[in-house]
């Protein structure tokens, strides 16, 4: 802030009114004092109830402009990169909505140039508009073009410059009411309006729009008797959904297909497809549309496909989120709907068969002639004019050269393929043995993507054999270890499937590349075609996994974190999947496994956009640490995408403090009681009646009598009422289930407490309008879920009809009216039962609503026109500006929170229709909470396991933090139903359920804006329960977790890389990654973390130290299955006093008996023991390698890497300096391709004249004291056989195993062979004291030479 800005903010803190202070400020603003920053009054009073959108203030875009908008140089150019994620915490009911409308119409307002890009932000022509839920989005584009009316913009000219993007089905539903009246014609009657030159373009045309039609009049006129039939429409109008979404999908592609041919009704495209405005680049455009929209492409209809995540689309963008911390979940479900699925083994099969039987045509293979021919396709003049080949921007030399790597990656393919199948015998398909099928293994079975296995554990791996007589490979948990298992045969077909994709991608860059640009473009023609020339076709589930994998392979390219993205080995960027083996009666004869994924990620889309585009982010939730929302830290510091300029977080800390004054202010003119609500313990005694027991015995029917009747008087029912709700109770619970009926119970009894309390409100004409928020829709007949609507409503005729309203009025006729009182509706049955609730409430009519938590507890806008019976009764906070209308709409003024249950996957319903679906978000949320360290990775295993075998199996979820605070923001969404306007009952009462208190944690809300109703809620919770114990548990649980996890991470991403550089076939990238790998630990031991920015391939599994120090230390053996880690506790704690520390915690603790204490420290590395020598010093000095201790850092390898490849480094390059310093000249080493791709630490001697001597030698850094021990314990001979075969696999006539420095054990040694032919040498040391030992040198010397 400058120093205009600093004195405003004093003048207003010091001010003794607040709200005139607020004015004050706000005129600053508007002059200009505050550069471009926010109005407050716009995020803190801009409520729609308080203000007309006439009288709002004139500065409540500039957040919008200082995020979106990138100032100029005076030549006209970007001066700055504004890309990334601009987080703001707005709260519910701030007005935001309001503040992205108006700053959008002021975008267009400041008009664009010849290219249509806005004037305000060079070389952006669209603005993004993201919203969860349908009715936010229209809402959001009504809004916007009567702002552009209210501007002098011609009504259709505001309609095609802003519109929505529908999902498939409703936009010919939408064009339907818009084009004719209703009632006015049947769908189905209306002709099609297309003509076209071509008759078989016509044909199709008209079949596809008649198809269309029809299943549209079925549709449209099963919802006309929503009225009539109820809950029977909810059940049918999904499949009709679904049928139109296909037939809109037909439709759209025989128009497009034919559009050249097209001569009538071409101008209805855009009214039935509004994305097909897109393709008119004059003028700029303005979409809304909900998140699961960002992960698909989107069909223009009449030109190239649009793919937001695309960097080039990207790029021409901007973005606002409205409620970003729910755009997760609404991706996450769209990616899960439409999961990549393909079976492993069966796909390299028939690869197989292409690649190498001469199916796949010659494009593929990279035949030069083919590409050339595609080269001369693309420069043709007609319907390619304009092409990149036409216009010369792909030269022929280029293309050649690009299908010279192709043919090579082709090689690599057709070789690789055939290895595997060869070495896995994956020549015939799977099939159950007699013996698993005894052990119940047939059926359906799911493991994770990294688990194939019987048992919680891999002791017991699924293996195969080859049944030549069945043809088949015969899967059984008893083979022995030879046998192949199922997991690496299913891993390594999948790499495989997956290279290939890589492989088709590049043939369709190449492919775009050459026809872009021409006037018939579309962006899927490449893989059209590239899949034709795959040549799998009538095989709909493998054409569309490459499909959909070629799409993203493609469109997510071009990107400024493609390095990134190139190293990036979280699950946010390689995906989550899982397997089925299935054996079904269909398929008696073979096991068919199929793998089930999804490819990345929704924050691996975010990030995608957010490299290219400035995105402003909207919640009051936005930070909330939950698996439901997006990973903030990886976005951060994977990716760097997330903003922290400072003028943002001063926003939002000032907008946190003006909320605060508001919130006093709004103190002074209503009341928030908040009251918390138990259940009857003695209710859940009914259980008795279906034969249960309660409280640890049977419980008497006088007992249970009793017990009801002492809750319904608790409650304020007359004991005849009691009575008659006493008996609907027990005929319910004689009928059902009696495992779960205390807990329904209990539920039950707390929500009727609720209903009471409104009830007796209302009679007191203190209660008005209120909702009960459930966990489930109250509406499902024969559950409790309709009992407890039934007693309700049962209370409410009596507490409030027959006692206060209508004394007169009989039980049924006040039970029908009572109906009217408390009605019920979920989502498909929102807008009617709103629109109904809000015409009560606008008569006067108490009323409260029965609403799911999923339905209403969000984004829903429940607030209502003031009525005449109420004006003088209700009350406004003063916003600080005058509004001629003070009473428009107002707010709910009683709420009931039933503490929320879904929150995560407990378990999967095995026979659910939308299995698979539901499955693989399951197991994502699992990996998810191993990735974010909320849970062990040792336990995914299990706990996979247990989501994947239905609703038997209940994960222990609760525990998480990703719970406890997911429960949190669904109350503080819920709470925020009551802040959408400033005008209030004097009394609001807020009824939480007292399980809220408990299980959900609020904390990360504590630097956050809160509305007065929120912030009263928070502190209620927190004088119960303020979750410090449970914060530092979750903090040193998610600590550990994570260490533990990198450390796994680092050992399968090492050696993989160790896989690929010893395999027959290693790449030169392969081999280059190897060796930065090992060359970044010798010349970082650590450093700080942020320097971690500059090696992103680190990142993911280097350790953050809490405080900056030389080293850490972890346990690890005995009853310590995973290491245990112990951290500095402060800047520059010593690592021998780490260690000290966890020495004690294992001498005490149970969990890690017989546990080792091991360091991770220079000085365990024995660096100062290898610096003391003279000749190893010098050496580092002129490699770079630092030639004195490391300083305390927070960034550290993990233990894993330490030993694997730090340990070896040092040994392998402090024993080359020794070696070549002394020989100087005599010998020299040189690494041999084949050793390198076998350790990386081996080295060739070479004669004075650089000739091969035949001898290698192998530098090891080992300590001989703890080599000895391991010696004596029998593994020596393991070793002998490894080295022996090594110095085979190079053909070394000798090979020398020389450790680098002595110890105790090593000084008493001397030189001798370790094997019988003579053939490997040991050395045990080179140096020691500092100083290079003579005597040991000059054995090797002899060991070169005989």
């Amino acid at each position: 802030m400058d120093a205009a800005a600093l004195t405003a903010l004093r003048e207003f803190l010091s001010a003794r009114d607040g709200i005139q202070s607020m004015q004050q400020l706000n005129r600053r603003f508007d002059h200009g004092y505050m550069g471009t920053e926010l109005s407050i009054d716009a995020v803190v009073c801009g409520r729609q109830g308080a203000c007309s959108l006439s009288c709002a203030p004139k500065g409540d875009a500039r957040v919008f402009e200082r995020a979106l908008f990138v100032p100029q140089d005076q030549d006209g150019a970007k001066d700055q990169d504004n890309n990334g994620l601009y987080f703001l915490g707005a709260t519910t009911g701030s007005g935001k909505n309001y503040t992205a409308e108006q700053a959008t119409a002021d975008l267009i307002a400041g008009g664009w140039d010849e290219s249509g890009c806005f004037n305000k932000c060079p070389g952006r022509r669209t603005l993004v508009f993201v919203v969860p839920g349908k009715d936010n989005r229209d809402n959001y584009v009504a809004s916007v073009r009567q702002l552009l009316v209210d501007q002098g913009m011609d009504c259709d000219e505001a309609a095609r410059m802003v519109f929505d993007l529908p999902r498939a089905g409703e936009n010919i539903k939408n064009w339907i009411d818009t084009a004719f009246d209703k009632g006015s014609i049947r769908p189905r009657d209306i002709s099609c309006p297309f003509g076209a030159k071509d008759e078989a373009v016509l044909r199709d045309i008209t079949h596809a729009w008649n198809s269309a039609m029809e299943i549209a009049d079925d549709l449209l006129g099963l919802l006309d008797k929503k009225e009539r039939l109820g809950s029977v429409v909810d059940r049918l109008t999904p499949g009709l959904w679904d049928k139109l979404a296909l037939a809109d999908a037909s439709l759209r592609r025989a128009v497009s297909r034919g559009r050249q041919s097209i001569t009538r009704g071409f101008e209805l495209i855009p009214q039935i497809w509004p994305s097909a405005l897109l393709n008119d680049k004059r003028t700029p455009h303005v979409i809304a549309c909900t998140p699961q929209k960002l992960v698909n492409r989107i069909d223009t209809v009449t030109g190239a496909g649009v793919v937001f995540f695309n960097a080039t689309v990207a790029n021409e963008c901007l973005f606002i989120f409205d409620e970003i911390d729910h755009a997760k979940a609404d991706m996450l479900s769209m990616l899960a709907a439409d999961h990549m699925k393909f079976q492993p083994d069966e796909m390299l099969r028939i690869l197989d068969r292409h690649f190498n039987g001469g199916v796949v045509d010659p494009l593929l293979l990279g035949n030069r002639d083919q590409w050339m021919a595609v080269y001369t396709h693309a420069s043709t003049a007609g319907e390619h004019e304009g092409s990149n080949a036409a216009t010369g921007k792909v030269s022929r030399a280029s293309v050649e050269t690009a299908a010279e790597e192709i043919a090579k990656g082709a090689q690599r393919i057709q070789k690789m393929i055939a290895a595997c199948i060869q070495d896995m015998k994956l020549q015939q398909p799977f099939a159950l043995s007699d013996q698993a099928k005894d052990e119940q293994l047939a059926g359906c079975h799911l493991f994770g993507s990294d688990d194939i296995s019987v048992g919680d554990g891999l002791s017991k791996p699924l293996r195969y054999e080859v049944d030549a007589r069945r043809n088949r490979n015969m899967i059984t948990s008893h083979a022995t270890d030879e046998q192949q298992t199922v997991n690496k045969a299913v891993r390594r077909a999948r790499g495989l499937v997956r290279m290939v994709v890589g492989h088709l991608a590049r043939c369709a860059t190449l492919m775009d590349k050459l026809y872009y640009g021409s006037i018939s473009y579309k962006d899927d023609l490449s893989r059209k075609n590239i899949i034709d020339a795959l040549g799998i076709r009538n095989d709909q589930s493998n054409e569309k996994y490459f499909w959909n994998s070629l799409m993203l392979a493609l469109f997510f390219k071009d990107r400024k974190n493609d390095e990134i993205d190139a190293v990036d080995d979280s699950m946010y960027a390689r995906g989550v999947n899982y397997l089925v083996m299935e054996t079904t009666i269909d398929h008696m004869f073979t096991t068919y496994l199929t793998n089930h994924g999804i490819e990345r990620m929704p924050e691996a889309y975010l990030a995608s956009i957010a490299a290219k585009a400035p995105c402003v982010c909207m919640s009051a939730t936005w930070n909330a640490p939950t698996i439901k929302n997006s990973d903030l830290d990886y976005l951060d510091e994977v990716h760097g995408v997330v903003r922290k300029d400072a003028w943002i977080g001063e926003l939002n800390q000032e907008i946190v403090r003006q909320t605060k004054l508001f919130n006093k202010q709004a103190a002074t003119v209503y009341d928030v009681d908040i009251v918390w609500v138990d259940e009857y313990k003695k209710l859940a005694g009914m259980t008795a009646l279906a034969g249960g027991a309660y409280g640890g015995g049977i419980v008497s029917p006088d007992e249970v009598y009793e017990h009801a009747m002492e809750f319904f008087d608790q409650i304020g029912v007359s004991e005849g009422l009691a009575v008659c709700l006493r008996r609907k109770i027990a005929d319910r619970v004689g009928a059902s289930d009696a495992e779960n009926i205390e807990f329904e119970l209990k539920r039950l009894s707390k929500t009727l407490v609720a209903v009471s309390a409104w009830a007796r409100g209302v009679a007191r004409s203190e209660q008005q309008a209120g909702a009960v928020f459930t966990t489930r829709h109250m509406g499902n007949h024969g559950d409790f879920n309709s009992l407890a609507l039934d007693l309700a409503r049962e209370i409410v005729a009596e507490l409030v009809i027959r006692n206060v309203k209508r004394p007169e009025a009989s039980y049924e006729e006040s039970l029908a009216e009572a109906k009217d009182m408390v009605p019920c509706f979920n989502a498909s049955g929102w807008e009617e039962g709103w629109r109904g609730a809000q015409s009560r409430l606008k008569d006067g009519e108490p009323t409260l609503m029965f609403i799911n938590l999923a339905a209403g507890g969000f984004s829903k806008n429940l607030k209502y026109e003031v009525p005449e019976s109420l004006r003088d009764t209700v009350c406004q906070v003063d916003c600080g500006f005058d509004n001629a209308e003070r009473h428009p709409k107002m707010d709910l003024d009683f709420l009931y929170v039933e503490s929320p249950t879904s929150r995560l996957t407990w378990g999967v319903d095995m026979s659910s229709k939308k299995f698979d679906q539901q499955a693989l978000l399951g197991v994502v949320e699992q990996e998810e909470l191993v990735t974010r360290g909320e849970i062990p990775f040792i336990q995914k295993r299990r706990r996979v396991r247990t989501v994947l075998a239905g609703v038997g199996g209940k994960l222990p979820v609760r525990d998480t933090l990703s719970y406890q605070v997911e429960g949190a923001r669904i109350v503080a969404q819920a709470v925020g139903r009551l802040m959408r306007t400033s005008v209030k009952m004097p009394h609001v009462q807020v009824m939480l359920d007292r399980e809220i208190a408990a299980d959900c944690d609020f904390s990360f809300l504590h630097d956050m804006p809160m509305g007065y109703e929120l912030e009263q809620v928070v502190g209620a919770c927190a004088a119960v329960n303020n979750h410090m114990a449970d914060k530092k548990q979750h903090a040193a649980n998610k600590q550990q977790n994570l260490a533990a996890f990198r450390n796994n991470l680092a050992k399968g991403k090492h050696e993989r890389l160790a896989w690929k550089v010893t395999s027959l076939d290693a790449r030169e990238e392969d081999l280059a990654a190897f060796d930065d790998e090992r060359d970044f630990y010798l010349h970082h031991f650590c450093l700080p973390w942020e320097d971690l920015a500059n090696y992103p391939a680190r990142k993911s599994t280097a350790l953050r130290m809490p405080y900056a120090a030389s080293g850490y230390a972890y346990a690890e053996g005995g009853a310590c299955k995973v290491p245990h880690f112990e951290f500095p506790s402060y800047d520059g704690e010593p690592v021998e006093q780490i260690a000290a520390r966890l020495e004690e915690c294992c001498r005490y603790n149970e969990d890690f008996k017989g546990a080792k204490v091991r360091q991770v420290s220079q000085a365990a590395a024995r660096v100062p023991e290898l610096l003391s020598i003279r000749e190893v010093r010098e050496h580092w000095s002129r490699d770079g390698v630092p030639a004195t201790l490391q300083p305390a850092a927070t960034a550290h390898m993990t233990p894993y890497m330490f030993q694997a490849v730090y340990l070896g480094e040092l040994g392998e390059s402090a024993g080359r300096a020794i070696f070549e310093a002394y020989y100087d000249g005599r010998y020299s080493l040189a690494r041999g391709d084949a050793a390198h791709a076998e350790t990386g630490g081996d080295f060739e001697v070479l004669d004075a004249a650089g000739n091969k001597t035949g001898v290698w030698i192998d530098f090891k850094h080992y300590r001989i004291g703890a080599y000895e021990a391991y010696r004596r314990n029998g593994s020596e001979t393991t070793d002998v056989e490894r080295f022996k075969a090594k110095a085979q696999k190079v053909g070394a006539k000798r090979l020398l195993i020389v450790n680098v420095l002595a110890d105790e054990a090593a000084l008493e040694l001397r030189q001798k062979p370790i094997d019988d032919e003579g053939m490997v040498f040991s050395f045990p040391y080179m140096a020691a004291d500092g100083t290079i030992n003579l005597e040991m040198m000059e054995a090797i010397g002899r060991a070169i030479e005989a």
